[in-house]
This record gives C-alpha cells, sequence and structure tokens, in this order.
C-alpha cells in the first residue's frame, strides 16, 4: 500500500515538473518592454500608422513566420510623398522608458518578397518628440534574417515610441520576434526552444496510468 502510494506521489511530481519545464521556456531570457512582441492575433501592440497618399495592411501571417505561431506580413501600395519617414510606419503601443547612459539593444527577424531597405526610429511620444535613435537603409533580403541595434540613451526620456518605417519601398515585407530591452545584443537560440504542449494531454496520460497501478 505505501509502495502505490509513493509510486504515485513521484507519478504527480514528475506531471508538476513537466508542465512547468514545457511553459516556462515561452518567457524569453531578457525583458522585452514592448507590447504582442510575436505579432499574436489579434494584433493588440501595434498601430499601422499612414499619412495619405501612403497607402498599406497590416495582415498576420500564421504560414510565413520565423517565431512563434505568426509573424506580420505589411502590403504597401503607395510609400507617400517622401516628406517624412513617419508617413508610412508600423508603431510599438508600449509606453518605453530609457534611462541616461544606459544601454538599450533592439533586434527582430525580417524578410521580404524582393531586397529593399528599412528605416528604425525611436523618440518621444510627446512634444518636444526627442529623437533617441534612428537607423536608415537596413538591408532586407528575401530570407529570414535577424537585424539588431545595439545603443545608448544619451537621455532619460518617457514615454517612448518604437517603430518601423516603410518609406523606401512598396515591396512586401515580413517581421517576426521584435525585441526591445535593456543591455548588449542577446544571440537568443530559437532554433532550441522547445514546442508548447497542451499540459492537458499529459495529465490525462499521466492519471491512466495512476488508474492502472490501482
Amino acid at each position: 500500500m505505501n509502495q502505490k502510494r509513493i509510486y504515485q506521489s513521484l507519478l504527480m511530481s514528475a506531471l508538476v515538473a513537466s508542465v512547468i519545464l514545457f511553459i516556462v521556456p515561452t518567457a524569453f531570457a531578457v525583458d522585452n518592454m514592448l507590447m504582442d512582441p510575436d505579432f499574436e492575433e489579434p494584433v493588440l501592440g501595434w498601430n499601422l500608422a499612414k499619412r495619405p497618399p501612403a497607402a498599406a495592411t497590416l495582415k498576420i501571417d500564421k504560414k510565413e513566420k520565423k517565431v512563434g505561431p505568426a509573424s506580420a506580413r505589411i502590403e504597401i501600395t503607395d510609400v507617400g510623398n517622401g516628406a517624412s519617414v513617419h508617413n508610412l510606419t508600423l508603431d510599438n503601443q508600449a509606453d518605453i522608458s530609457v534611462k541616461a547612459k544606459k544601454t538599450y539593444t533592439v533586434d527582430f527577424w525580417t524578410k521580404a518578397k524582393a531586397d529593399r531597405t528599412l528605416i528604425l526610429d525611436a523618440l518621444l511620444n510627446q512634444d518636444p518628440w526627442t529623437g533617441l535613435f534612428r537607423v536608415r537603409d537596413l538591408p532586407v533580403t528575401k530570407e529570414w534574417t535577424r537585424i539588431h541595434h545595439t545603443f545608448e540613451a544619451k537621455v532619460t526620456l518617457f514615454p517612448v515610441v518604437f517603430l518601423f518605417s516603410f518609406v523606401d519601398s512598396k515591396t512586401t515585407i515580413w517581421l517576426d520576434h521584435v525585441r526591445f530591452y535593456e543591455g548588449e545584443f542577446d544571440e537568443e537560440d530559437i532554433v532550441g526552444k522547445p514546442q508548447a504542449v497542451n499540459p492537458a494531454d499529459k495529465l490525462a496520460t499521466t492519471w491512466g496510468i495512476l488508474k492502472m497501478q490501482k
């Protein structure tokens, strides 16, 4: 009788450990300050801003993706009149806070239907719209590529808006797994990340084993 209880206790301990094992890896190592970095449906953390005549659509792409269940596909029909890099942008809705003399990194995965370039921008999201950084002419190819930019904040700013600008080209572009965090570039191993499982399935299997032991 005691042996059966010990066996059941060991099985339940193994169940708890397995559920933790498969849930915890879904949280990434760095403290990402962005909302909805993997573009899960519905897209709540991003806003596609268009100043006419600029025109584009933001779609969730569950087939063409690099990390997680989906990516963002931006189909562009007009890049605008060229007056500003903000004519056509994808803005993250998180209110980011940065501190002077601290190091930060932005990284993300991207690809396009044809070779093109991309602009990164971050600035104070209110008057006087102080710029945090702007990076132009980032090359985007037809293959998934991870791009990263590390910088030191010159001043303390809040709230900061981070955005992608697409005014360079009408070529369709994909974005996935976007991160904005304090520190140097973190080259995470996305290939080795465990796939999510349904803990309920493992629970049913374990209880089946327990039932057989009675």
